[in-house]
């Protein structure tokens, strides 16, 4: 019967349980009389749909449980004081000198960051234990200088998610960039 339906021989996998029923829903259906059903057949097919979103979004959820669990979860986030004049044009993440993440920035970003924007820049496991992330920022601040600063910070994961903000602001005496570290 697999080689009529033309089965995958790996049904475990769900991508392939979630192709075989969307060939299912695809598939015309008639009644005895050869005239497809079309009213009954319209229903269960929406239902169908409803169940495999509802599916999809299970296995989103538990496939990031597996890759990201909440004990091992480290999450990186970028904010900017509104009030800085300091303009980011790029960051790059390291953690125990390895690269995690990098971006450069459009002007509508730094602005949406201004206005209390917050950019998630990095999810991801890490073990327990004493850990440094080195953010490196490069941008222009007041006077039109460019300025490349590096912002190390060592820090210890226990046995529960560390979530560590970067907020990017000024010194108001000097106009220098400044940036801070926020950890919960």
């Amino acid at each position: 019967m697999d080689k009529w339906l033309n089965l995958p021989k790996n049904l475990s996998n769900p991508m392939s349980v979630f192709l075989l029923v969307l060939a299912f829903l695809c598939s015309p259906v008639f009644a005895e009389n050869g005239a497809p059903e079309t009213s009954a057949l319209a229903s269960e097919t929406l239902e169908l749909k409803q169940q495999i979103i509802d599916l999809n979004r299970k296995l989103y959820q538990f496939e990031e449980d597996l890759l990201h669990p909440v004990e091992t979860q480290v999450a990186v986030f970028l904010a900017m004081a509104p009030d800085t004049s300091f303009s980011l044009d790029s960051i790059e993440l390291k953690l125990d000198n390895t690269l995690i993440s990098s971006y450069l920035y459009q002007e509508k970003e730094i602005s949406a960051l201004k206005r209390g924007g917050v950019q998630k820049l990095y999810v991801g496991s890490l073990e327990d234990g004493k850990h440094k992330l080195t953010a490196s920022f490069n941008g222009q601040g007041g006077g039109s200088r460019y300025y490349r600063r590096k912002k190390a910070m060592p820090f210890v994961k226990k046995s529960k998610a560390k979530y560590i903000q970067l907020i990017v602001g000024e010194d108001k005496r000097t106009g220098e960039p400044l940036f801070k570290v926020k950890q919960w």
